[in-house]
């Protein structure tokens, strides 16, 4: 997967992004999620799980040559996903293996 190589995060970052998208669904209706905007989400995602879970991460200008958008887009992104999280990246044990395990059945295997 380019996209797993290129991030150079933990696999466990991809379902932690997943986590993330799905809480922004659930919790802010003024945000619709679509294939327009769904690559740059899941980019900011992995982005901030990585900056938060991994012991090593990169500057925001590498994650968005990455995503394809400028730096000060990636920094707005950013903010923009931490508001709709509440800044609040700490994702359940209980939640995180159920995504892990389906990512890893579907996907990372």
């Amino acid at each position: 997967m380019w996209l797993k190589q290129h991030m150079k995060c933990s696999d466990s970052c991809f379902a932690i992004a997943l986590i993330y998208i799905d809480t922004v669904n659930i919790n802010c209706d003024r945000m619709r999620i679509d294939g327009t905007c769904i690559h740059r989400l899941f980019v900011t995602g992995l982005m901030l799980a990585a900056k938060f879970y991994d012991d090593v991460f990169y500057k925001n200008k590498y994650y968005a040559r990455i995503a394809g958008v400028s730096n000060k887009e990636i920094n707005k992104l950013e903010y923009q996903l931490l508001v709709m999280l509440k800044f609040k990246l700490v994702v359940d044990p209980q939640v995180f293996k159920i995504y892990k395990n389906q990512l890893k059945d579907n996907f990372l295997s």
